[in-house]
């Protein structure tokens, strides 16, 4: 997270009731508040606020009697993960386990439904497969490694050459 003249690192915590802690920098924070409309109700560390808010693509703005604050925010990485996950762009993980073989290299061009690698744990091999057609884009795990489930093995990309391909045959 960040404002227009400095970045910052921020650990938040939910703990429920719209109670957080915070840990930005240094510092550790008790936060409570409400968000409603344009509007955030705030107590931090024992002091309350209220200031107007406006978000726009990746950032807040907020505007309070003590001035204003322009925050760009940055999705966690398991959010961009999450999405990838749900669009077809990972492979990860299926379980926790040693990754046996991996089967693809940057660069190959896959296809849906093609094994591109190999869990082994508790005795059983699985198989992973490609959740669709593409290329290798990265692979971010090496054969031995013991892996934890949902965790990132390897990304696809479009295949650009696909409809080059295509065209090409006609």
């Amino acid at each position: 997270m960040g404002t227009r003249d400095q970045e910052y690192d921020v650990d938040v915590t939910y703990l429920g009731d719209n109670n957080f802690v915070m840990i930005v920098g240094d510092e550790t924070l008790a936060v409570s508040g409400s968000l409603k409309d344009d509007s955030l109700s705030s107590v931090i560390n024992g002091r309350a606020s209220t200031v107007r808010t406006a978000r726009l693509k990746g950032s807040v703005h907020t505007f309070g009697v003590e001035g204003e604050l322009h925050l760009d925010v940055t999705p966690p990485a398991f959010l961009a993960a999450a999405n990838d996950a749900a669009t077809g762009n990972v492979v990860m993980a299926t379980m926790d386990g040693q990754l046996m073989q991996i089967m693809v290299k940057p660069g190959d061009v896959v296809e849906e439904g093609q094994p591109v690698a190999m869990l082994f744990a508790m005795k059983m091999e699985s198989v992973l497969r490609s959740p669709r057609a593409g290329v290798v884009a990265s692979v971010s795990a090496e054969e031995g490694a013991q892996v934890a489930i949902n965790q990132l093995l390897m990304t696809l990309e479009e295949n650009d050459e696909e409809g080059d391909d295509a065209e090409g045959a006609n």
